[in-house]
């Protein structure tokens, strides 16, 4: 059952993530520590809530969009190499997240 907050719109509404969601998008925020500092959870916040939140994760199209623009976004606080090693690191723990 939902808690519906007064004065929310219903179509602003979505289910909780599923703790496993929750789970990788934490194990991802701290990932992005490690390649763009302080800058990274935040960042991912941005994108993921740009695609509609941590459950955007289950779907292949918007993993390739967030991965799409988090590289985009990257490129402006570290070099190419580090964001092409930053964005491998993420695809596995992407595969092995949803995986398990």
């Amino acid at each position: 059952m939902f808690h519906i907050p007064k004065g929310e719109p219903l179509e602003n509404m979505r289910p909780p993530a599923s703790p496993d969601l929750a789970q990788l998008e934490n194990r991802l925020k701290e990932m992005s520590v490690n390649f763009l500092g302080k800058a990274g959870p935040r960042m991912l916040e941005k994108l993921l809530g740009d695609l509609g939140g941590r459950a955007a994760l289950q779907d292949p199209a918007n993993v390739a969009r967030f991965l799409d623009m988090l590289e985009k976004n990257a490129r402006l606080l570290t070099g190419s190499s580090r964001v092409q090693e930053m964005l491998n690191a993420f695809r596995n723990e992407l595969q092995n997240g949803l995986v398990n």
